[in-house]
């Protein structure tokens, strides 16, 4: 068994829901073995401290792997100057959202909360009415990533029908992750 993950997003005006999008598997990237590795080489050539976050945007080319690239890309130039979302001139965009421990449950195998160390994660981030900024912006896919002291590495990534993100409405996007046991 490989390590999977899912996600759905649910947006939201006041406490009406507007529209649950259900359940959809994303893809695992290479990135996410690498961190891993380098996690766990630590000192020279590894990674010591590190931050995830929730990465959204809208890239706007067809070729899946050019625009994963593309959107890391983005994401890379917004931590430059991370407090607006990043926009590259071509009509694509990038802003990211810390994810703080009290994000993440672990989750027992009927999925629901557990106290204990499972091998599967809940995260669950809502973005504000105000995020990533005042305009209304268009998002069509996200990851999950690690923010280190050598880079930044894409855990998993997406891409999603159009949402329309505005002032008026808030956004939780729910991401669970599975990870391998007993060598299977």
């Amino acid at each position: 068994m490989e390590m999977s993950g899912k996600f759905r997003d649910v947006i939201r005006t006041g406490n009406k829901l507007i529209e649950d999008r259900g359940w959809r598997s994303n893809s695992i990237n290479k990135d996410f073995g690498e961190f891993l590795a380098a996690v766990l080489k630590k000192g020279k050539d590894g990674i010591t401290n590190w931050e995830f976050y929730i990465g959204i945007g809208k890239t706007s080319i067809d070729d899946i792997t050019k625009r994963t690239e593309t959107f890391k890309e983005n994401i890379i130039s917004f931590f430059g100057k991370p407090t607006t979302p990043y926009e590259d001139g071509k009509g694509n965009w990038a802003w990211a959202k810390k994810i703080t421990p009290e994000m993440i449950v672990y989750l027992a195998p009927d999925s629901t909360s557990s106290n204990t160390i499972t091998n599967k994660l809940r995260i669950v981030v809502n973005f504000e009415l105000s995020e990533p900024d005042s305009s209304t912006r268009e998002l069509t896919e996200f990851s999950l990533l690690a923010k280190t002291e050598t880079g930044i590495f894409l855990m998993n990534y997406a891409t999603h029908g159009t949402i329309t993100k505005s002032n008026s409405v808030t956004l939780d996007r729910i991401v669970e992750l599975t990870f391998p046991l007993n060598g299977s």
